[in-house]
């Protein structure tokens, strides 16, 4: 009968694995913190959408709710005053435009940068 040598996973191993992986965990962690900043301040505006009613709807009346929204949400990344509102033939929409940097370490940063138009009556 023929014995085989068990192998397993060694604290050296284990370390090596780390090494490598680590890195790319945190910089996976940053860009998702990014991108769910991203998906919240969306729906933010979406919500807002929801609460115009007619294309009278007073600008100021928009950003207030967008400030007070921002805030309850805790979205750090852009401020309601940051948010320009646009009025083009019966549509309201609001341009979306910032960038958002997280640091990994050292000097080394992630910035996403966000611009799009968005919609939010009729």
């Amino acid at each position: 009968m023929i014995q085989h040598r068990q192998q397993g996973f060694s604290l050296n191993k284990f370390i090596g694995v780390l090494i490598l992986l680590g890195p790319l965990v945190l910089i996976g962690w940053q860009i998702g913190t990014i991108y769910l900043e991203y998906y919240q301040i969306r729906r933010v505006i979406a919500s807002v959408g929801e609460h115009v009613t007619s294309y009278n709807t007073e600008t100021h009346e928009i950003r207030r709710r967008l400030e007070r929204t921002l805030s309850i949400d805790y979205i750090t990344a852009i401020k309601a005053g940051d948010l320009r509102i646009n009025r083009r033939g019966g549509v309201i929409s609001i341009d979306l435009a910032y960038e958002d940097e997280k640091r990994l370490f050292g000097n080394f940063k992630i910035v996403g940068a966000f611009d799009e138009t968005i919609q939010i009556y009729p």
